[in-house]
């Protein structure tokens, strides 16, 4: 019966996310007026005017997306997304984060009608703030839990399909640059043992596909985040194909082994910038305010200054680094303390963007 109700569901959603995302887009080469729900009135039919802006370094900070919500009232809506665009004066934020996300079910990927919707509020109003825009199509919280290296495979050819259709959209949206987000944690995060080399053979198939087919339908800029840069040796990926690299740097109780980890993977990440041409981003500045780390447990809340000075003296030094995400500027929740609004951190951030050039 449970089976029955999960495919009764997913069908039903499918059909709702298909009407939605077919009257959305075909919206996209209209100038009428799309009922954006957060009360931004300017029409849809204008992001045919936009054009794509490529700031020289590339300065984005995750906020409290509007898609997180589910669907909301226009005015709680305008004022989510009024306060996600103080980044560019609080922080000086010259990028925009949006995940058009998807969740894994059931063997595929199914998008509810409100994130599509959010996604679209927030690009239009990000471009009209003259931002730049970074996508990212993700999968849900957590990676999906597969049986062996062959479903791993069939997995990231279903999410290849879905980039396709997502890169027709980021296209039409003049988004600057779009993520195939990480596959290399989908690798890692498997109840079975992956070797290095073939995690690297896996993601770098992955990316050799969606790049070929995602250039078809895209002239941005195509990256992805290695979400497990600490845990592997990363210079085995060929990155040919991609405008740049991602990886991911988290916080540490022990301030010392934060900075060896920080080492580690600059080293790692300038060396495979030089071998393939392909510079760099650091593209998920995670530090927590809390961590519990093998019965290790920590307050960094008021000390977390010295953690992002340590990683932008190194960005200063990084000869094919050229961006930096943070994370997060306003997002708190049981898990997920990071936001650093209102702290020291976020003074800390804001001299290092507006002097980082």
């Amino acid at each position: 019966l449970l089976s029955m109700m999960k495919k009764v569901f997913v069908a039903v959603a499918v059909l709702m996310a298909a009407a939605v995302i077919v009257f959305g887009l075909s919206l996209v080469f209209r100038h009428d007026y799309i009922p954006l729900q957060n009360g931004f009135q300017r029409t849809i039919g204008d992001a045919q005017k936009f054009y794509r802006n490529y700031p020289e370094k590339i300065k984005l900070v995750y906020t409290n997306l509007l898609s997180m919500h589910g669907p909301v009232s226009a005015e709680r809506g305008r004022e989510i997304v009024e306060e996600n665009l103080l980044v560019k004066k609080r922080l000086g934020a010259n990028t925009y984060n949006i995940d058009d996300g998807y969740e894994y079910m059931d063997g595929g990927f199914l998008q509810r009608p409100d994130v599509r919707q959010s996604s679209l509020t927030e690009m239009l109003a990000a471009k009209n703030e003259g931002m730049a825009i970074k996508m990212v199509s993700s999968w849900g919280m957590g990676a999906p839990q597969l049986r062996d290296v062959n479903e791993i495979r069939e997995f990231f050819r279903k999410y290849t399909d879905v980039l396709v259709e997502e890169a027709k959209l980021a296209e039409r949206m003049k988004v600057e640059y779009f993520s195939l987000f990480e596959p290399d944690h989908v690798v890692l995060s498997q109840p079975f043992y992956v070797d290095d080399d073939t995690v690297a053979d896996i993601v770098n198939e992955f990316k050799d596909s969606a790049v070929k087919r995602i250039r078809e339908v895209y002239e941005g800029g195509i990256s992805y985040q290695i979400g497990n840069a600490d845990m592997w040796n990363f210079t085995k990926l060929n990155v040919s194909g991609l405008d740049h690299f991602g990886v991911l740097i988290g916080g540490l109780c022990d301030f010392e082994k934060f900075k060896d980890n920080v080492d580690r993977i600059f080293s790692m990440a300038e060396s495979l910038s030089e071998s393939s041409g392909v510079p760099w981003v650091i593209s998920e500045l995670w530090i927590n305010k809390k961590y519990d780390e093998e019965g290790n447990a920590c307050d960094l809340r008021g000390r977390r200054s010295r953690y992002f000075e340590y990683v932008f003296e190194k960005a200063r030094e990084a000869r094919n680094l050229k961006g930096i995400m943070i994370d997060t500027w306003n997002v708190d929740e049981p898990g997920f303390e990071t936001s650093v609004k209102d702290t020291e951190a976020e003074k800390t951030i804001k001299s290092f963007f507006e002097s980082w050039n």
